[in-house]
């Protein structure tokens, strides 16, 4: 009990230094958003240009896997393109590093309700399909006696599995551009504003379709 009275906790960084070393942090990643798509377009672009390079097109053929690689690599670099078009539509409330009264337009404003909230989850979704094309025609090199509804996906064409897996991500997905409005003449709220919290306040039928749609998209 003598010795309790020689430990005191020392305070390392107060609250103004805490939230001085998070802005900074904040600083970091928001300028980071903007200089690793250029890496991922590099990347992506080389993926794309080694496997459907005419030398190599002996090594690839028969292997739809690479296929799906390619894909892959087209979804992420349109990913990025959006991304790196989003400065136009962002202000962080934590930096406010990129604040353009350019996302104020209109267009701009639809531009981040159609291509950043529901294309942008359309496309990591579709990617997600096509890596499950990829694993199953992948099982289909190994092994015999493959379940029927391996060997059936695995043999859709490309285009089929394209329209399919397109048709559900963009069915899912479309949900997330329900909760913004075009923001005309409310100055105080975000461009465009989210009605996601207002939504909460009406209980409804329709809300709770939305809710569920946008868990299960999530």
């Amino acid at each position: 009990l003598q010795f309790k009275d020689h430990f005191r906790p020392k305070i390392v960084f107060d609250y103004g230094k805490n939230f001085e070393i998070s802005k900074g942090i904040h600083y970091i990643i928001h300028i980071l958003t903007y200089i690793i798509p250029f890496f991922g377009l590099c990347t992506n672009s080389l993926v794309i240009w080694i496997i459907n390079r005419k030398k190599n097109k002996d090594i690839f053929t028969g292997f739809k896997q690479f296929d799906y690689l390619t894909i892959i690599s087209v979804f992420n670099i349109l990913i990025l393109i959006i991304q790196l078009f989003s400065f136009l539509t962002d202000c962080s409330i934590h930096t406010q590093l990129i604040c353009l009264n350019f996302r104020k337009h209109v267009w701009v404003q639809f531009f981040k309700i159609i291509f950043k909230e529901v294309l942008l989850v359309a496309l990591r979704f579709m990617i997600n399909f096509a890596y499950i094309g990829f694993s199953f025609n992948r099982i289909l090199l190994i092994g015999k006696d493959h379940p029927k509804f391996i060997s059936k996906i695995a043999n859709w064409t490309i285009k089929k599995f394209i329209i399919i897996s397109g048709f559900i991500s963009l069915g899912l997905s479309v949900v997330k551009g329900f909760k913004y409005h075009v923001n005309y003449d409310h100055t105080e709220r975000n461009y465009p504003f989210s009605i996601e919290y207002d939504m909460w306040a009406h209980e409804s039928s329709s809300l709770s379709v939305y809710f569920i749609f946008n868990a299960i998209e999530d």
